[in-house]
C-alpha cells in the first residue's frame, strides 16, 4: 500500500497523515533499537570471549606456579 492510500483508508485530512508520520517514525526508532541491540550482544559477546582468554591464562599461570 502506498501512502496516499493509507491516509485515505484512515479517513483523510490531517489525523490520518498525523497518524503514518507517526508510524514511520516509530518503525525507523524501532528499526534502530534493533541495530543498536544487535551491536550490544555482539559488545557482550567480545567481552565475554576476552574474560574467558584473561581467566585461561589466569588459570594457566596459576597451575604453573603451583608446580615449583
Amino acid at each position: 500500500m502506498d501512502i496516499p492510500t493509507i491516509i485515505t483508508e484512515l479517513g483523510g485530512g490531517l489525523p490520518a497523515a498525523v497518524i503514518v508520520a507517526l508510524a514511520a517514525a516509530v518503525w525507523a526508532l524501532w528499526k534502530r533499537v534493533n541495530e543498536l541491540q544487535d551491536k550490544r550482544v555482539a559488545d557482550g559477546q567480545r567481552y565475554s570471549d576476552k574474560m574467558h582468554e584473561a581467566i585461561t591464562a589466569l588459570a594457566d599461570v596459576a597451575r604453573a606456579s603451583e608446580g615449583r
